[in-house]
């Protein structure tokens, strides 16, 4: 795309910042779709010129293959991961975005920042002011410094919400499915700011305490319900099994998505408690919390060198998969490579309950996943964001969706007896070695933004265990006290990054002293306060705000 007509882009721009705002309904007059004065419309993939409209809505039939019928091309700025660099040196390589290029008549260019860089890169890029023509956002991940409300009042991202509703009807009403996916899609002053992934149906927590139960067979031993059943199991672990890091914990000392402090109610940072902002560390659960992983790292049933550990949803192989390790937090799908990995041929690796600190607890907190993921915002140096509206909504029809998620029927799925897709071997157990995560990435659109996401795709060929493990993780919880993704003003972010960069860094300090007994427990006292003279309050109070703006959506 990319066609410098600079006036147009900036009649574009200002005509689509007039007309958004409200409430994210579907409000006033469109300003750039509508009938031109000429009744003309422009060739497919054309900016309208000054003066003349996009084509009406009645003169454009959704679903149309292909798209355009010229050359076209849009730019996006795309994180990769591991997964991608190991198998390809762009997306631009992988099948599926080479088939929607064939069905569609669309190319896409990407442009990949450096992996656990994007936010530097992106701001870098930012600066510039030469930017792509679409920028994919992850908040409150990494995102448009200031907030997305920022980003459309300094003209760089487009407000979509107009052109959506006439261009992109697929994903119009997928976001107006029910009033959680709306709050969640429009931002606190009613923008659209571009296109969202779409989870129609929210996936369970597909992360979670995770065990040996070889281990518990051959001990006798029932599930661990408490955190009492598990501090005898940990010891049996360690004298019986040889375990020198029976629990694996992070460096944080929390275990991520509250998997493992839930049953204290407490958190590493801000939790919502019935509508009111606090954050973990001063709920009075905090204080027994680390008071046991004291106790348990001083005999020996945690990782010694925990404090050196980053992982997230799941800790280094060589631990749980080699007898050092008998309980830590993994992904569902892992368990069939856990036990191809390890050393032991009756290793069987299961997902156990959260721990409770009494039996029949309801918790409250947890991973909860949302009904918006990843975000595609659509940029000012986008020539022809009608195009792209019409383009990007194939990916939320029917037919999209199942491209998106399953591939191609007859290379990468089968529709079953039911009529619903799924993967075949390829995706599965793939001639060529790819793992699963590599075969997404090859195959279909993986979880990144511009596409409604099916996460059910991941369940077939699912073991048993697999299939539990949603369940179990999943019981006896509201997750009622989880943060929705709420978003701060251009003025509350600056003031609020400076008060938690330096709490942030304490707390993680300070848990990790507390754990192993470089500072003693008697001194949690002095934290808190020391914590409360830093700010604390004032952040919270930021929260809350923007809670309440968030549920006034």
């Amino acid at each position: 795309m990319k066609r410098k007509v600079l006036f147009v882009v900036l009649l574009l721009t200002v005509s689509l910042l007039a007309a958004c705002g409200g409430n994210g309904g579907a409000g006033g007059a469109v300003a750039t779709p509508g009938a031109g004065a000429t009744g003309q419309a422009p060739a497919a993939g054309q900016t309208p010129a000054a003066g003349q409209a996009a084509p009406a809505a009645a003169e454009w039939v959704p679903g149309t293959l292909p798209i355009v019928t010229e050359p076209t091309t849009f730019t996006i700025w795309q994180r990769t991961d591991l997964n991608v660099t190991a198998i390809m040196n762009s997306l631009e390589e992988s099948e599926f975005w080479q088939e929607m290029e064939r069905r569609t008549g669309v190319t896409i260019q990407f442009m990949h920042p450096p992996i656990n860089e994007e936010q530097t890169a992106l701001s870098l890029l930012l600066a510039t002011g030469d930017f792509p023509d679409v920028l994919q956002m992850t908040p409150p991940g990494y995102q448009y410094p200031g907030g997305l409300d920022r980003g459309i009042a300094d003209g760089i991202i487009l407000c979509m919400r107009d052109i959506a509703e006439t261009y992109a009807p697929n994903f119009w009403a997928a976001i107006h499915r029910d009033e959680e996916t709306r709050r969640q899609a429009f931002t606190d002053e009613g923008h659209l700011p571009g296109f969202w992934q779409i989870n129609y149906i929210l996936q369970p927590p597909w992360n979670g305490m995770t065990t040996r139960q070889d281990w518990l067979d051959y001990l006798g031993l029932d599930t661990p319900v408490t955190f009492d059943d598990w501090e005898y199991v940990l010891t049996r672990f360690r004298n019986d099994m040889g375990a020198d890091s029976p629990l694996m914990i992070p460096m944080t000392g929390f275990i991520q998505d509250h998997g493992f402090s839930a049953g204290f109610e407490t958190a590493r940072e801000f939790i919502n408690v019935n509508g009111t902002v606090n954050w973990g560390p001063l709920q009075p659960g905090f204080r027994d919390y680390i008071t046991m992983l004291n106790r348990w790292y001083t005999n020996g049933l945690i990782d010694q060198d925990f404090s050196t550990r980053a992982f997230g949803s799941s800790p280094p192989n060589e631990f749980k998969t080699t007898g050092r390790a008998g309980l830590w937090n993994d992904t569902y799908v892992v368990f069939p490579a856990n036990a191809n990995l390890a050393e032991d041929p009756n290793y069987r690796s299961v997902a156990v309950p959260t721990p409770r600190r009494y039996e029949g607890q309801i918790l409250h907190l947890g991973q909860r996943n949302m009904p918006i993921g990843a975000l595609w915002a659509v940029t000012s140096n986008n020539s022809d964001p009608v195009t792209f509206a019409r383009w990007i909504d194939y990916k939320y029809s029917d037919e999209g969706m199942i491209l998106s998620n399953f591939g191609v029927e007859g290379h990468t799925f089968e529709f079953d007896e039911q009529g619903n897709p799924a993967w075949n071997y390829r995706m599965y157990d793939n001639p060529d070695g790819l793992t699963v995560a590599q075969a997404v990435r090859r195959y279909t659109k993986h979880a990144s933004g511009g596409f409604i996401h099916d996460w059910r795709r991941e369940l077939t060929g699912a073991t048993q265990d697999t299939l539990d493990a949603l369940d179990i993780w999943s019981e006896g919880n509201t997750f009622a006290w989880n943060m929705p993704r709420v978003t701060l003003t251009d003025s509350e972010s600056t003031e609020f990054v400076r008060i938690m960069a330096d709490i942030d860094t304490y707390r993680d300090e300070m848990v990790v002293r507390f754990i192993t007994g470089q500072t003693p427990l008697s001194e949690i006292d002095s934290f808190i306060d020391t914590v409360h003279a830093m700010g604390i309050e004032r952040a919270i109070e930021i929260q809350q705000a923007a809670l309440e703006r968030f549920l006034a959506r």
